[in-house]
C-alpha cells in the first residue's frame, strides 16, 4: 500500500515539463509589390509661358557682385577676355541649388547670339559651354540647354533643362518641362505624364496625369479628371488605389498598392456631379456649409488679396450678388489668407458682404475643388450639383441666370 501510495503521490506531484520553444520564424507580411514606370526624354513646353531673363551690363553686374551681401550670393571670379561690350549678364534660378549661377548672353540679329551658364558654380565663365542660339521660322532665336548644377545642400549634381530665347526681341526662358511614360499593370498599360520646372519634378504642386479612361493618353488639362498634383499622393486605377511618387529628376513614377478604403474617393468636378462638401467659419465666427445653402444657386469664389485679377473681379461679384440675391443667389468666397484681421478690413472696404472662408495656401477646400490657381469660380445648382467648375468669369452672370431659372 505504501508503494501504491508513493506511486500515487509521485504521480500527483509530477510537474509537466514546458513544451520546447517554437523555433519557427514568425510570418512576415509580404511587402506591397511596387510598380515602376519609366519616362522618356524631357520635353520643353513653350506654350506654357515664358519668364523674362533680366540682365544688365558687365560694369553694373560686376559692381553688384562686388557689393556687400549674403556670403556667396553671387559667385563671379572670371569672365571671358573677349566679352563684347554689349553683353548682358545676370543670375538665374535653377531649381535645386542654393546659389544662382551667372549667365551671359551676347550677340545681335546680325551676328547671331550665344549663351553661357556657370553650370559648375565655380564663378569662372571661361570654362563653361557656349550655346549658340538658332533662329526659328517665327523669327525668334532659341537654344535648348540640358546640364547639371551642383546642389550645395547635399553635393549632388541636379539635372537642369530649360530653353533660352529672344522672344519678340527680349531675352526669356522656358522652364516648364514634361516627360511621358507607361505603367504596366498586369495586362493593362496606363499612360502617364509628369510636369516639372527646370527639369525638377516631384514638388507638391507639380502636375501628374494618368490615363484613367483607357484611351491611350493622359489628359494633362489641369481641370480634367485625369490630372493630379503630386500632393494628391494617390490614384485609383481599375479596382486598386495606389500611392504614387514622382522621382525628383522625373525619370520614373512608382505605384504602391494601398489597402481598400485607405484613401477617400476623389471628387469629380464635372457638371451634374455633386459639389464637394464645403464647410468653414466666416470672419464673424459663424459656421458656413454648402449643405445649408441647398435650394439656392451658389457661386464659390477662390481668391487672394495678393492676386490682381482676383481683386479686379470683385466689383463684378458685388454687382452679381446685389442684383440676384433676391432671386436665390448666394456667394461664398474661399480666401488664401493667413491674416484674418487684414481680410476683414479689406472685405468691408470692398463691400464683400458674403461669407469669406480663410484657409492657408493648399488648404482642404482648395484640395477638394482641385484649385491650381486663383481666381477660380464654381457654380452649384439648387440641387447641390455642379453647374460648372473653373467657370469662365466672362460668362458667370449668364451661367448663374440659367441656373436660377430652373425650378426650386
Amino acid at each position: 500500500m505504501m508503494r501504491a501510495a508513493l506511486a500515487t503521490i509521485a504521480g500527483g506531484c509530477a510537474r509537466a515539463e514546458p513544451p520546447p520553444p517554437d523555433t519557427t520564424a514568425p510570418a512576415i507580411a509580404a511587402a506591397p509589390v511596387r510598380i515602376v514606370g519609366r519616362t522618356g526624354p524631357t520635353e520643353l513646353l513653350p506654350d506654357e509661358g515664358w519668364m523674362p531673363l533680366a540682365g544688365t551690363t558687365r560694369a553694373k553686374f560686376e559692381a553688384l557682385a562686388a557689393a556687400p551681401g549674403p556670403q556667396g550670393a553671387i559667385l563671379l571670379h572670371a569672365l571671358p577676355a573677349d566679352l563684347p561690350a554689349d553683353a548682358q549678364l545676370g543670375t538665374m534660378w535653377t531649381g535645386g541649388s542654393q546659389l544662382q549661377p551667372v549667365w551671359i548672353l551676347t550677340g545681335d540679329a546680325t551676328r547671331g547670339y550665344t549663351f553661357r551658364l556657370d553650370a559648375n558654380l565655380d564663378g569662372d565663365l571661361t570654362n563653361d559651354t557656349v550655346y549658340p542660339l538658332a533662329r526659328g521660322a517665327d523669327g525668334d532665336w532659341a537654344t535648348d540647354i540640358a546640364t547639371t548644377v551642383p546642389d550645395r545642400l547635399d553635393t549632388v549634381l541636379e539635372p537642369v533643362a530649360f530653353r533660352v530665347t529672344l522672344h519678340s526681341g527680349e531675352p526669356a526662358i522656358v522652364i516648364t518641362t514634361r516627360r511621358h511614360g507607361v505603367l504596366e499593370l498586369g495586362d493593362r498599360r496606363v499612360a502617364f505624364s509628369v510636369e516639372g520646372r527646370m527639369g525638377h519634378y516631384g514638388a507638391d504642386k507639380q502636375a501628374v496625369a494618368f490615363d484613367l479612361d483607357g484611351d491611350g493618353s493622359a489628359d494633362d488639362d489641369p481641370h480634367g479628371d485625369e490630372a493630379f498634383l503630386v500632393k494628391d499622393r494617390a490614384v485609383t486605377l481599375g479596382d486598386t488605389t495606389y500611392a504614387f511618387a514622382v522621382a525628383r529628376d522625373g525619370t520614373s513614377v512608382t505605384l504602391t498598392p494601398l489597402p481598400a478604403g485607405a484613401v477617400p474617393p476623389r471628387s469629380h468636378l464635372a457638371a451634374g456631379k455633386p459639389a464637394p462638401a464645403l464647410t468653414g467659419t466666416d470672419l464673424a465666427g459663424a459656421p458656413v456649409t454648402l449643405a445649408a445653402l441647398r435650394g439656392q444657386v451658389v457661386v464659390i469664389d477662390f481668391w487672394a488679396r495678393w492676386c490682381h485679377p482676383c481683386v479686379d473681379a470683385i466689383p463684378d461679384l458685388v454687382a452679381l450678388a446685389a442684383n440676384r440675391r433676391t432671386a436665390g443667389l448666394a456667394l461664398v468666397s474661399v480666401v488664401i489668407e493667413d491674416a484674418p484681421a487684414l481680410l476683414r478690413t479689406f472685405a468691408a472696404a470692398h463691400h464683400m458682404d458674403w461669407p469669406q472662408l480663410a484657409e492657408p495656401n493648399g488648404g482642404p477646400l482648395e484640395d477638394a475643388y482641385r484649385v491650381v490657381g486663383v481666381p477660380d469660380l464654381f457654380v452649384v445648382g439648387r440641387d447641390g450639383t455642379l453647374v460648372c467648375s473653373h467657370c469662365d468669369p466672362s460668362a458667370l452672370a449668364a451661367t448663374v441666370d440659367v441656373a436660377l431659372a430652373k425650378p426650386r
